[in-house]
């Protein structure tokens, strides 16, 4: 399938919580994704902030959560503006946030997996028609050598 079907999955984290995230990103959501953790230098030349990226990955996947606030009340972030997720985000104990990160990540590599066998064909299935034969060689043909 050439377009992301819009689904959740839900990852359980220790204690029973749990994250909701997105089954896969589209382009644009993975585009995204990227420029949260790359900037430009002055000569153009693209650079990847490796403190950013685990943060940039988890705003990208994270939809929704069972965590709870200072206050012991659940915290909703389903449907919150992209500050606030990340405001949120930003407040976990750092072992919290490495813990919803590798989750997302594992998650991610799961969903390549899947992706991949996706793509290949099962065996007995269709194969690619042979490529053209050259016209070279055959009366009148050209190698393109100007020869």
């Amino acid at each position: 399938m050439r377009f992301v079907r819009p689904e959740l999955t839900r990852l359980p984290l220790p204690g029973g919580e749990w994250i909701a995230v997105k089954k896969r990103l589209t382009a644009g959501e993975h585009r995204e994704m990227v420029r949260r953790y790359t900037f430009t230098k002055d000569d153009d030349t693209l650079h990847i902030d490796l403190l950013l990226v685990g943060r940039a990955k988890v705003l990208a996947y994270l939809v929704d959560w069972s965590l709870v606030g200072l206050d012991n009340q659940p915290l909703p972030i389903r449907g919150e503006s992209l500050d606030v997720v990340s405001a949120a985000i930003d407040q976990l104990e750092p072992a919290d946030f490495e813990i919803l990160k590798d989750a997302i990540l594992a998650h991610e590599v799961a969903m390549q997996q899947e992706r991949d066998q996706e793509k290949k064909v099962p065996p007995g299935g269709p194969v690619s028609p042979p490529i053209s034969p050259s016209l070279v060689g055959v009366g009148g043909g050209m190698s393109g050598s100007g020869i």
